[in-house]
This record gives C-alpha cells, sequence and structure tokens, in this order.
C-alpha cells in the first residue's frame, strides 16, 4: 500500500516536469535547421532502443521498475538535447532555437 501511495505521487510530480522536457524537445527539434530535423530523432530513438535493452537486461523487481521508467522518460529529451548539441559541435554547425 506505501509503495503504491509513492508511485501515485511520483507520478503526479514527474508529469509537469515530463510535459516541459518533451515540449521542449519538439521546440529544439523543429526550430532549427535541417540537421537538427534529421539528427534529433535518430539520437531520440537510439537512446530509447539502448535503455529499454539495458532496462530488460538488469533484473529488478516490479516496485523499481516504475521508478525506473519515470527516471527513464525523464532523462531521455535530456540526453537527446545534449547528443544533437554535442555533435553539431563537433561538426561546426550553429544551432539556433528560434
Amino acid at each position: 500500500m506505501k509503495q503504491k501511495v509513492i508511485n501515485i505521487i511520483l507520478f503526479v510530480v514527474s508529469v509537469p516536469i515530463i510535459l516541459l522536457e518533451y515540449f521542449i524537445l519538439f521546440w529544439f527539434w523543429g526550430g532549427a535547421d535541417v540537421f537538427n530535423f534529421i539528427v534529433t530523432p535518430l539520437a531520440f530513438i537510439s537512446y530509447l532502443i539502448f535503455l529499454n535493452h539495458l532496462k530488460e537486461k538488469i533484473n529488478i523487481k516490479d516496485s523499481l521498475a516504475f521508478l525506473l521508467k519515470i527516471l527513464l522518460i525523464i532523462i531521455l529529451p535530456i540526453l537527446t538535447m545534449i547528443t544533437v548539441w554535442g555533435i553539431a559541435f563537433v561538426f561546426g554547425i550553429d544551432i539556433v532555437i528560434l
């Protein structure tokens, strides 16, 4: 019972954060040029595949699985934007978000 209450509180607190991060990710994706339009979904999908593979490889209990899913959902847009900015920096591309 205590774990369910903690999961509900975690979900309620994390929903606004998740919505804001994904709004920023989509704004970042469509706000620049063709480089962003191509590299952002590639980075997002590659991280999604990697993190799902990692999650399946690690054997965890159901109570911790929910926490891990929420954590992955929160971290995924941040990793994607950092990766796209890093790739752009390496190739000398200026990313200007309107």
